[in-house]
């Protein structure tokens, strides 16, 4: 690549971060008027408003993502690896097995939690004997997880990640990994205080993510184990994750008793903040980081 065309790497990649974040602010405003009008009384104060329009933001996050993921695929009628992509056998080769381990790593994480601190079982999340609408809303929340991932994975991993390797072509991959990775955490904590813990936990989460694509893994793969663990975490299980809290289908949750009398065990577990804000998590993912960074380049899927 030419000199000149490298130079362009750069803005093409603000431009695409730029954009993606204007199609999630356009989402939020379409949320926020579909709360104010769809699902509040008549003339509903600001802060009911924004008490239900916080509750909900990350369902309208996640469905923001899976429509821009869903557009730049509909959009790509020139290139056909998109469309590639978009078929059962691919599905079933390259996304279904990441999804899967990551659903079983998470529950395997959540039975442990619950041998070795106080993480109680609560009961049923919600009766489906409630309505339609309790199911329906369940359904909601746990497809915008997937649509969150889908969405991330494609604009940071699959379009903002190779722009930036080329770009410095000249360093280590690393530094492209690491900057996406900011800019993946920064969107991220975008109106939620997420707090040091939980921002550690994204930062390694972002690194173990932006090396699996940058040694030949699809990016189709990082979102599988996103939308795994993070459904297993709250669609199932109702843990808190990145300052959402919802009901599941079963209720797991640190007793708030325990939070000042045994901190090591609240840090240990998370706490109140959920697996997002667990040492034990990032250690695991630590471990994780330093195996793909010790294990030989692969060869690429495309």
């Amino acid at each position: 690549m030419s000199t000149t065309d490298s130079r362009k790497l750069l803005p093409t990649a603000a431009l695409l971060l730029a954009g993606y974040w204007l199609w999630l602010f356009f989402c939020h405003l379409v949320g926020m008027s579909l709360v104010t009008y769809g699902m509040l009384d008549s003339s509903p104060g600001v802060q009911e408003i924004a008490d239900q329009y916080f509750a909900n933001f990350w369902t309208i996050q996640g469905w923001g993502s899976l429509a821009f993921f869903l557009l730049s695929w509909g959009l790509s009628l020139s290139d056909p690896t998109p469309w590639n992509e978009m078929n059962r056998k691919f599905w079933m080769a390259h996304v279904a097995p990441d999804f899967l381990r990551a659903a079983a790593g998470a529950t395997l994480f959540i039975l442990t939690l619950m041998a070795v601190t106080p993480y109680q079982y609560l009961g049923p999340g919600f009766s489906w004997t409630d309505g339609p609408w309790g199911v329906l809303n369940w359904a909601s929340r746990s497809i915008a997880w997937w649509g969150w991932a889908l969405g991330d994975e494609l604009v940071f991993r699959k379009l903002l990640l190779p722009r930036l390797r080329e770009f410095f072509r000249s360093h280590s991959e690393a530094l492209a990994v690491v900057i996406t990775t900011a800019l993946w955490v920064l969107t991220r904590s975008m109106h939620q205080p997420l707090g040091w813990s939980q921002t550690l936990t994204l930062t390694l989460l972002g690194l173990i993510l932006g090396f699996r694509v940058a040694r030949g893994r699809h990016y189709l793969g990082g979102a599988a184990l996103l939308a795994g663990s993070t459904w297993v975490f709250q669609a199932l299980f109702s843990l808190p994750l990145l300052g959402q809290e919802y009901p599941g289908i079963w209720m797991i949750k640190f007793p708030s008793t325990w939070a000042d009398s045994h901190s090591w065990l609240r840090l240990l577990s998370g706490g109140a903040g959920g697996p997002g804000a667990s040492a034990l998590l990032q250690l695991f993912l630590l471990g994780v980081l330093v195996r793909i960074l010790w294990t030989p380049r692969r060869g690429s899927l495309r």
